[in-house]
Formats: C-alpha cells, sequence, structure tokens
C-alpha cells in the first residue's frame, strides 16, 4: 500500500481544511468583494451609457423639430415676400403701364389738337398763300376765286 492511514493524514487534511477557511478569509473574499465591487461598476457605467445616449437621442430629435420647424419657418417667410414683392411689383407695372397710356393718349389728343389748329391755320390762308404764290410765279398779279372750302379740306386731308 502506498498511502498509509495514519496521523499525518488527518493533520495535513486538518491543515488543508485550515488553510483553505484561511484563504477564504484573506484571499477569495476580498477578491469576491473586488469582483463585485468591479461588476457593480460596470453595470453603473453601462447604465449611466444607455441613459445618456438615450438623452443625446432625445436632444437629437428636438434639436432635428427645431430646425425642421425653423426651415419652415424660413420657407414661409421668403414665400410671403416672394408673394407680397410679386403682387407689388404688378401693382407698380400696372400703374406705370396706365400712367404711360394715359401719357400717350394724351400726347396723341395734344397732337391731334395741334394738327386741326395748324390745319386751321393754313385754311385761313390758303387764298392769299395761292394769291402770292400765282403772283410770283407768273409775275402778275391774277384775282383767284372759286376756291370753296370744300376744296381745302379735299386737298389738306387727302
Amino acid at each position: 500500500m502506498l498511502l498509509q492511514l495514519d496521523g499525518t493524514l488527518i493533520i495535513m487534511a486538518i491543515s488543508f481544511i485550515i488553510f483553505m477557511f484561511i484563504m477564504q478569509k484573506i484571499f477569495y473574499s476580498p477578491m469576491t468583494e473586488v469582483r463585485k465591487e468591479r461588476d457593480n461598476y460596470i453595470d453603473e457605467t453601462r447604465n449611466k451609457a444607455r441613459h445618456s445616449k438615450e438623452q443625446a437621442a432625445i436632444l437629437e430629435a428636438e434639436y432635428e423639430s427645431k430646425i425642421n420647424q425653423a426651415r419652415t419657418t424660413a420657407n414661409n417667410i421668403v414665400f410671403k415676400s416672394t408673394s407680397a414683392a410679386t403682387k407689388e411689383k404688378t401693382a407698380i407695372i400696372e400703374q406705370k403701364t396706365q400712367n404711360l397710356t394715359e401719357q400717350v393718349n394724351q400726347a396723341k389728343e395734344n397732337i391731334l389738337k395741334d394738327k386741326n389748329a395748324a390745319q386751321d391755320a393754313l385754311k385761313m390762308q390758303v387764298s392769299s398763300l395761292a394769291q402770292n404764290i400765282s403772283t410770283k410765279i407768273l409775275g402778275e398779279e391774277i384775282p383767284i376765286s372759286g376756291i370753296t372750302e370744300e376744296m381745302i379740306n379735299k386737298h389738306m386731308n387727302g
């Protein structure tokens, strides 16, 4: 037999049990505590990270919402400004067109009045001008008769 069952084996077994008990108190218990603390720290850090990530997602969603709202507001302002400017431009163009049309019509009326006034003035002088021309061309004064207002109007308008 290789193994003897004497008192040394019992002492070794008791020594081993005492050694294990001492190791449990001195080494394993503190190691277990350190491990639990480390696990708790890791769990807390993960929870903080998860919470921070959720907060970041909420802030990002709020930021995107505010950006989209600002864009919409800016687009509305630009649209309203553009519409107002277009309406104002159209009103100004219509007013200027009307003013120009009135000025053109007034100028036409003035030209027509001036033309009629000039024709009336010439009608009065046709006989005397005809007499002067015939005298200068023929060299002697010949009385001109038979010129009617109808003839003068026909030749001046026609």
